[in-house]
């Protein structure tokens, strides 16, 4: 039986994204699209992990999670675009989940943007250019090497996850599938 996923975030796009990508990889997921939606269902027992997006209508990510932890323990991994510290506090505070394989992962919003590039391009290589581009938000220059920099840091955080990242020499990097 898969993973069930409930999946919280107001951008219906991304929403889809992520759904599609998550369920390529397996799991099974429940996308919606605010935070009333989320504090209602995720209680229930259906969900193995809850993904919260901090802002959200009818009932921010925050106050989501305030009313899931009144009633459960569920896994629940929080989304801010912002990267605040604050909503990071808040969230931790309320009992969100921000670790992988046990222990915690900080990332900062580029490292995370490098992350969410790969893994939406998972199976193919990616080269430095589009990281660039679609990670940095700005075309690679001539001896340019962020996206190898932000890279490596982001290997160095997932620990013996970063064996799924491969680089290819003179092209770019590759997400390995599974």
């Amino acid at each position: 039986m898969s993973t069930q996923v409930l999946l919280a975030d107001d951008d219906v796009e991304l929403s889809a994204m992520l759904k599609e990508y998550l369920e390529r990889e397996g799991f099974a997921v429940t996308a919606v699209h605010d935070g009333e939606a989320a504090a209602r269902l995720a209680p229930g027992g259906a969900y193995q992990i809850v993904v919260l997006d901090v802002m959200m209508p009818k009932l921010d990510g925050v106050e989501a999670l305030r009313r899931i932890r009144q009633a459960s323990r569920v896994p629940v991994i929080m989304l801010t675009a912002r990267g605040d510290d604050v909503d990071r506090i808040v969230g931790l505070e309320l009992g969100a989940d921000v670790e992988w394989h046990g222990r915690s992962l900080e990332l900062t919003g580029t490292e995370f943007n490098v992350l969410e590039v790969l893994m939406r391009n998972a199976g193919r290589v990616v080269s430095k250019k589009e990281l660039s581009e679609q990670a940095l938000g700005r075309p690679m220059a001539r001896f340019d090497r962020s996206v190898d920099v932000h890279l490596s840091s982001v290997r160095q955080k997932l620990g013996r996850g970063s064996a799924l990242i491969h680089t290819v020499r003179g092209i770019g990097y590759h997400l390995a599938k599974g």
